[in-house]
């Protein structure tokens, strides 16, 4: 993928492949960097780092291509989608040993007003 990514889509995608396994997308943008290098490195070096059987095969334009239209959609339905790394996040669930990558929120109030930071 040589065009540049927002780090808000490749996060997402990343929370849709492995949402229920969060600490997979967590891995990945910890050993590379940021959540769009994971989306520029090769298909080998994602498979050594989660091993064969972990959705690695995912990870491509057609994850991205849904990611952006999810975060359209529930764009025009009123939510936001605060990555892990948006300073408005819940410092408590980050604590957390396996938090997700991505929240969707919908409210009245910003985020940071909600998590109290």
């Amino acid at each position: 993928m040589e065009e540049e990514i927002s780090e808000k889509i490749c996060v997402c995608a990343l929370n849709r492949i492995f949402g229920f396994k969060p600490t997979i997308a967590l891995g990945l943008i910890n050993a590379l960097g940021s959540a769009s290098a994971v989306f520029k490195a090769d298909q080998d070096t994602i498979r050594r780092l989660i091993g064969p059987f972990n959705g690695y095969e995912k990870i491509g334009r057609e994850a991205i291509e849904e990611a952006q239209k999810e975060l359209e959609t529930v764009s025009r339905m009123g939510y936001e989608f605060i990555c892990i790394n948006d300073p408005d996040y819940p410092l408590l669930l980050k604590e957390c040993e396996d938090p997700p990558v991505g929240l969707y929120i919908s409210a009245m109030s910003p985020p940071s007003e909600i998590f109290n930071l």
